[in-house]
């Protein structure tokens, strides 16, 4: 019999010191969790240990071709996946933290499991307890939205519960998640700015930072 997860009421602005430790003691493990973030609930796992990386896919059932987006906890942390560039600056200082996922070109040195792909994204979150834990388990944190692919995201944590149930080791419930939208994911890779998905930020506000250099 599947053990029963655990579930822990969390505040988001200012979480326990212990469920927080906890948590990251599962990821460190190779567990997975269900945080709140500052845009919806997110499926978490340490991205540096493969067979958590893996079973976020399991549990998602998201397509193996396609990468997932990680959470950090400070702006610093992405070098430890990504490489910046001048519009990656401009963008990360104008919306981070906040629901912007900016997509760059990969680190060469990162986990063979990571290299399948040429470009990563991340994201510095609005969000005390995500950046905690991402700080506990080393600066960042898998932070792809909490739900089966092509499903609605996970407003709640009593949404993911039911969908993941014990495949997650452990769910943190903070609430209503403050937005509906997952966040705007854009890519600098190529020196302009590519709107992969329009999400919590408008693309109207992106253009008004970086001028012209928007392509939707």
């Amino acid at each position: 019999m599947a053990t029963e997860p655990k579930i822990y009421r969390v505040n988001v602005k200012c979480p326990d010191e212990e469920i927080v430790g906890y948590v990251a003691k599962v990821l460190r493990s190779g567990g997975l969790a269900v945080i709140p973030t500052d845009t919806v609930y997110g499926l978490a796992a340490d991205p540096f240990i493969r067979r958590a990386f893996r079973k976020v896919y399991r549990v998602k059932k998201r397509d193996p071709s396609k990468p997932v987006p990680f959470l950090l906890a400070e702006t610093h942390h992405a070098l430890r996946l990504v490489k910046f560039n001048k519009l990656f600056w401009i963008l990360a200082q104008r919306f981070w933290p906040g629901p912007l996922t900016i997509i760059a070109k990969r680190r060469a040195n990162v986990p063979k499991h990571l290299r399948r792909w040429d470009r990563l994204g991340v994201r510095l979150p609005a969000c005390n307890v995500c950046r905690e834990i991402a700080r506990l388990v080393g600066g960042v944190i898998v932070g792809t939205s909490a739900n089966v692919s092509g499903e609605p995201p996970a407003r709640v944590a009593r949404d993911a519960l039911f969908v993941f149930g014990s495949q997650v080791d452990v769910y943190l419930d903070g609430g209503p998640s403050p937005w509906a939208l997952p966040s705007t994911v854009v890519d600098v890779s190529e020196g302009v700015v590519k709107v992969i998905r329009e999400g919590a930020i408008p693309v109207n506000e992106i253009r008004r930072v970086v001028g012209g250099k928007v392509i939707v």
